[in-house]
């Protein structure tokens, strides 16, 4: 998997470069400083990748130049974010997503909402870097390297009425994990792909 690199981008060429590059920078402008209001309010903000049209083509991934330039956008925003905090939260970090990548963020949270976050993509046992990535420039690769990266599994969850009649047989064809729940049933956990998450530190 190569989130920046030139594997599995679109194959048709992408018209007006510049005016994609500009949208990418009117979303850092505008997303620098966190919503402390929010925050305050109900434990987390988020600034999303909605950028248009690619966060409305569900099967359309951006070509691998435009993913870079959005991925030192969200950098750019954790390190704004950062800033404009009075002190370390409990929760900082950038998701990447894989093939997934529209749905990479920006996430921010306290206390309970925290926790919630840390538990939502399950680490993998053998977590890889992020992917060294093509056409990086030294300064987003040392912004990448300054984050520490924990490959984890990008999920969507079901319950027993979204699933097919055929359910068990549909569920033994795609990777997914099942978790109980207390007022019974069960959540089925549905494997999309990776997402890499970055928080401070150093890489390993």
């Amino acid at each position: 998997m190569e989130p920046f690199g030139k594997k599995l981008s679109n194959k048709k060429k992408v018209r007006g470069g510049k005016r994609q590059a500009a949208r990418v920078e009117a979303w850092r402008q505008a997303h620098r400083t966190p919503d402390l209001n929010h925050l305050e309010h109900y434990g987390f903000d988020y600034a999303k990748l909605t950028l248009d049209p690619w966060f409305r083509l569900s099967r359309r991934t951006p070509p691998a130049r435009l993913r870079r330039q959005m991925l030192a956008a969200l950098l750019d925003v954790r390190a704004a974010w950062a800033e404009a905090l009075a002190q370390p939260p409990d929760y900082l970090a950038v998701w990447v997503g894989w093939p997934n990548f529209m749905d990479s963020q920006m996430v921010l949270a306290t206390g309970d909402q925290a926790k919630y976050y840390r538990a939502l993509h399950p680490v993998l046992e053998e977590s890889k870097l992020l992917p060294n990535a093509s056409g990086l420039t030294p300064a987003l690769h040392a912004d990448l390297s300054a984050l520490n990266w924990r490959e984890s599994l990008d999920e969507y969850p079901l319950l027993a009425e979204d699933l097919p009649d055929d359910g068990g047989a549909w569920l033994s064809s795609r990777p997914h994990r099942i978790t109980p729940l207390r007022a019974g049933g069960a959540v089925y956990w549905l494997e999309r792909g990776r997402v890499w998450i970055g928080e401070d530190g150093k890489l390993n």
